[in-house]
């Protein structure tokens, strides 16, 4: 059983630095890449920023080609080319 624990622990501790260790942009050339980004786009930085978030007021015009589907446990989002509804972060794409 000692041989389960201690195996189990090295793949834990694998996770674990392998999550920690991963390379991250430095805040300076995130404000670097936002500048060029909205100047590029002639936009205000923090529309920008709202725009990257998902951060939209919705009309009801315009078409994203996703439908929200409710449900009696809960809901998912299905392609539909009339759909208006927005896929929030972080939600993979439906088949």
């Amino acid at each position: 059983m000692s041989g389960d624990v201690a195996r189990v622990s090295r793949v834990r501790r694998i996770v674990r630095d392998d999550r920690f260790t991963e390379a991250v942009i430095e805040g300076d050339r995130a404000r670097e890449i936002e500048d060029h980004l909205a100047d590029l786009l002639d936009v205000e930085l923090g529309e920008l920023r709202d725009y990257l978030r998902g951060n939209i007021r919705e009309s009801a015009d315009r078409l994203s080609g996703f439908r929200f589907i409710r449900g009696t446990h809960g809901g998912q989002y299905v392609r539909d080319p009339e759909g208006t509804d927005i896929l929030p972060v972080r939600v993979s794409l439906p088949g």
